[in-house]
Formats: C-alpha cells, sequence, structure tokens
C-alpha cells in the first residue's frame, strides 16, 4: 500500500514537472527491503521454534532405546517455545498387548522428564511389536524331559522357535546352563543369557514373583508363565495346539 502511494506520488510530481522518480524509487527499494527481512525473521523464528538441538534430541533417543522393551525407533520429533521443550515419538515395543505397552510408554515418559530439563509435553505413539514367531525357554532336568523347579539350577534349558499362526515348531535346541555351578545370582544371569537369545515366553513350575529373574524378564517384556505341565513333552503339545495348562504371571 505504501509502495503504491510512493509510485502515485511519483507520479504526481512527475505531472508538475518535479523529478521525484529517483526519491520514489529509493523509497521503493526501502519498502520491499522491509518486507523481505520482516519475512525471513518471521520464517527463522519458525525455524528456532521447531528444532531441538541435536544434543538433547541424542539424549532422548538414548533414553528411550534403553529400555530393552523398546524394539524401534519409528520417528522422533522434538521443538522448543521459549525454554520449554515438546517431544513426540513413535515406537515399536516388545509387549503383546496394548496394556503392557501403554505401561512401558509411561515409564519411558517419566524417565525422559527425570533426566531432560524443561519439558513441557511428550507424547509417545506406540504398537505392539508384531511378530509371526515366538521364542521359548523350558527349565529342564537331568533327563532333558522334566521340569525344573529350580530355575537357576536347572542343568538344562529346551529352547524353541514357533509360528505364532499354527504352533508349527521352526527350531528347537537344549543348551546346558552355563551358570548351574554359581554360588549367587545364578537366577538372574540364566535370565540375562536367555534374553541374548531373543526369548519371548518362559515356562516354569513356579513364578518369580519378588526373585531377581522376575524383574529381568518384566523388564525386558518377556512373558513367564506358569505351567502345570510338569514335562517338556505337554508343554511342546500343548504351544503347538495353541494351549496352555498354565496360568500368565508376567
Amino acid at each position: 500500500m505504501l509502495s503504491s502511494s510512493v509510485i502515485l506520488a511519483g507520479l504526481v510530481g512527475a505531472w508538475f514537472g518535479l523529478d521525484l522518480d529517483r526519491m520514489a524509487a529509493i523509497l521503493v527499494v526501502l519498502f520491499v527491503f522491509k518486507a523481505g527481512a520482516g519475512i525471513f525473521v518471521d520464517a527463522f523464528r519458525v525455524l528456532l521454534d521447531a528444532s531441538l538441538d541435536f544434543e538433547t534430541m541424542d539424549r532422548v533417543k538414548t533414553i528411550i532405546l534403553k529400555d530393552p522393551r523398546v524394539v524401534l525407533i519409528n520417528s522422533l520429533w522434538g521443538r522448543n517455545s521459549g525454554r520449554y521443550k515438546f517431544i513426540e515419538a513413535d515406537i515399536v515395543i516388545k509387549a503383546r498387548n496394548l496394556e503392557k505397552a501403554s505401561a512401558v510408554s509411561r515409564a519411558i515418559e517419566g524417565e525422559i522428564k527425570k533426566q531432560v530439563f524443561h519439558v513441557d509435553h511428550i507424547l509417545i505413539h506406540y504398537e505392539p511389536q508384531k511378530k509371526e514367531t515366538r521364542t521359548l525357554a523350558v527349565p529342564l532336568n537331568d533327563d532333558m524331559q522334566g521340569l525344573s523347579e529350580h530355575f537357576g539350577d536347572a542343568p538344562y534349558f529346551y529352547i524353541a522357535t514357533v509360528r505364532d499362526r499354527d504352533g508349527t515348531l521352526l527350531s528347537e535346541a537344549y543348551h546346558r546352563n552355563p551358570f548351574a555351578g554359581e554360588e549367587k545370582g545364578k537366577g538372574i544371569k540364566v535370565s540375562e543369557w536367555l534374553l541374548e537369545d531373543g526369548i519371548d515366553t518362559v515356562y516354569t513350575p513356579k513364578g518369580f514373583k519378588g526373585k531377581g529373574p522376575g524383574y529381568v524378564f518384566s523388564d525386558a517384556g518377556v512373558d513367564v508363565i506358569v505351567t502345570r505341565d510338569r514335562s517338556l513333552k505337554d508343554i511342546r503339545g500343548n504351544s503347538q495346539k495353541g494351549e496352555d495348562s498354565s496360568d500368565l504371571i508376567i
């Protein structure tokens, strides 16, 4: 509007014989420069408001992936608004139902707010991990058939992978317990050893409530099933049929 007025003033001046063209041109250039500078400043402010620094984003990523139940981060986004931070993440969680996934999400949110200052809002989109197979572990006695009631002292472990859709057995193996001779902490060591094989489910004749293996498996999103079966043959049969003679504990 102002630039149009300047041009009009230049034309009127020329009509009356006044040389205002040069001054009008300078004023128009100044108006254009001012408008461009305003657009640049506004755009720059948006960029500053829309992005968190790399160090903060990397810290948030580390916190999320530190949780053993998190399988994958699909996306991670964050922005500043003054001194406050807003974070949004899309993650895949090792959980077989939304209730467990929601609990994991809340735990991660709490950990981020604890370790990153001035976080005003966190939004975590989550989905349970979609797996076509399930890897299970069973503690066995010396005969490699009967279930051992002493998890840390079990001489052997049966580890098998079955297809979830129809219970088809895809692979199986018997492993000697490398920690059976340990004096202390064998239950936790065995649990961590099994996690290295990607265990999803553990069958046991006794629960782990208040014990080390229970905490390890719970943190890793592993299902612990207290079964009434007393032989590997029964568990294998029920697993392939999609049945469980058991109670889900974790």
